[in-house]
Formats: structure tokens, C-alpha cells, sequence
């Protein structure tokens, strides 16, 4: 690749429109697919493919008990498929955290004297833990 390129240049390849809530929760019938992303990625690793015999080192995370980022080297044409449909699962993400980003921005700046905002996180791998147990 030539410039750097982030998730948000590939879900532009991906959607008509990152900003419409249509396309970026699957729901539009003109919803393009993966077709364009993966023409617009094989077109930047054209040469890529014949530097390194069809193969290309990437990093991924790996989810068991706990997170790992492991390095591989995959076939191309496996990694794309890795790539399109883990930025696929990306566009709801994506559109879902800008909008609560941009509902938390609007309400801190309407927030009334004698009003608070309360955050809670609740993670998938919370675990209760008491102060002063034993340790074992």
C-alpha cells in the first residue's frame, strides 16, 4: 500500500455511505456487499502476490480464556476473506459507538445544574472479587 490506510477507508469501500444508518446495520436492499472491498483490496496486494509466493504475514487477535495478538502467515486470498468479513462485522460496531459517542457529547453539554451523568460498564468478563478474600 502506498498510504496508510485505516478501517474507515475499507468500510467506505464496503458501504455507500458510513453515515447511513441503513448501511451500516445491513439493513438497505442497495446494500453492495463485500464485492468492492474485496476488488479494491486485491487491487492493492496485486504485487504483493508475487513478492512473497501468495503469502502474507499479518497479526490477529485471538480469543480463548484470555487476548493474543499472533503473528501468521496466511495465503492471500485467507487473509482477505479474514479481513472483509471482520470489517463487515465492523460497520454495526462502528456505527453503533459514534452514535453513543455523539448522544454522551450532547448530553454532557446540555446537562442542567443538579443533573448527573452515571456510567456503567458492564464487560463480558466482569468478575465479582471481595477486597479482602484470601488469596489462593
Amino acid at each position: 500500500f502506498c498510504k496508510k490506510m485505516t478501517y474507515h477507508d475499507l468500510l467506505e469501500q464496503l458501504l455507500c455511505s458510513i453515515n447511513s444508518k441503513l448501511y451500516m446495520l445491513h439493513r438497505c436492499a442497495n446494500y453492495p456487499g463485500i464485492t468492492g472491498l474485496q476488488t479494491f483490496l486485491e487491487s492493492k496486494l496485486e504485487g504483493t502476490i508475487v513478492e512473497n509466493d501468495g503469502s502474507i504475514v499479518c497479526k490477529q487477535w485471538i480469543f480463548t480464556d484470555r487476548t493474543t495478538l499472533k503473528e501468521s502467515i496466511k495465503p492471500i486470498s485467507e487473509y482477505l476473506d479474514i479481513l472483509i468479513q471482520e470489517i463487515e462485522k465492523l460497520t454495526t460496531h462502528h456505527f453503533i459507538a459514534k452514535n453513543q459517542s455523539n448522544y454522551f457529547d450532547n448530553l454532557k453539554e446540555t446537562l442542567k445544574p443538579n443533573e448527573v451523568i452515571i456510567i456503567l460498564d458492564f464487560a463480558e468478563n466482569y468478575s465479582f472479587v471481595v477486597q479482602d478474600a484470601t488469596q489462593g
